[in-house]
């Protein structure tokens, strides 16, 4: 389980590291679905608890700044700002 919580982090690594076009592309792959994965499971839980609670933290605290997240990064990977430092 920690493997999978530590796939979350390739994705800011790649960028960190690399700061190019393709390290945003790479990081949207590997982190949307981590994303989409990470809610998934809080609504699963939450459903299967028979409690609201997970299904809010799902949506309040990975949903929304993981949205934000990939949008930022897909605003910054096409900029022409990106296209210079790649």
């Amino acid at each position: 389980m920690a493997v999978f919580y530590l796939a979350a982090l390739i994705p800011v690594f790649l960028t960190l590291v690399s700061g190019s076009r393709g390290a945003a592309w790479a990081a949207l792959a590997v982190g949307g679905p981590v994303t989409l994965a990470n809610v998934f499971d809080g609504l699963t839980h939450g459903i299967a608890d028979g409690d609201v609670v997970p299904v809010i933290t799902a949506f309040a605290g990975v949903g929304v700044p993981g949205a934000l997240a990939i949008v930022a990064t897909l605003a910054w990977a096409r900029s022409p700002r990106a296209a210079a430092t790649a």
